[in-house]
């Protein structure tokens, strides 16, 4: 059978190291990274949504995309807040 490979840090503290460790959390990131992060996406999100319409289809619908947009992004933060991800 094949044993789990270690890593430099695992063999120096004799820790075995497996697939599993996939599911460690990566370390918390500040509040304004976050933000930044967030503000970065809903930029793209519009930009692109813009793109792929016309002037007049993006005066007549952009209010409704720009909110849908953003209604998302605070979706998705309370859902990584729920699973213990931010």
């Amino acid at each position: 059978m094949n044993a789990p490979k270690k890593d430099a840090r695992a063999a120096a503290g004799d820790v075995e190291k497996t697939t599993c460790d996939a599911h460690v959390k990566p370390p918390p990131v500040s509040a304004q990274h976050l933000r930044e992060r967030v503000e970065r996406a809903i930029a793209l999100k519009l930009h692109d949504a813009e793109r792929k319409m016309t002037p007049p289809q993006w005066r007549e619908h952009g209010d409704w995309v720009r909110a849908l947009v953003v209604e998302s992004a605070r979706d998705w933060l309370r859902s990584q807040s729920a699973k213990g991800g931010l």
